[in-house]
């Protein structure tokens, strides 16, 4: 049989330290929302913009550029 690397009586009996159910409960659900709130929330604000608006506002980038771009003769 091993013997344990730190003697029984070094913690007194109060220093045993077991799982509050309760609290883990409360930690991980605060973590969740905490996640949710900052994490998904804007990126679900993010995901309902139209598409459609997207797309003719890139458009009219694009082709806003090609006129700039033409050389001029001198």
């Amino acid at each position: 049989m091993a013997r344990p690397l730190v003697p029984q009586t070094t913690f007194a009996s109060e220093a045993v330290i077991r799982i509050n159910l309760p609290i883990l409960l409360f930690s991980v659900a605060v973590a969740l929302g905490t996640g949710v709130l900052f994490g998904l929330w804007p990126a679900l604000q993010l995901s309902r913009t139209h598409i459609g608006e997207i797309m003719q506002s890139g458009a009219r980038r694009v082709a806003g550029s090609i006129h700039q771009a033409k050389p001029t003769a001198y």
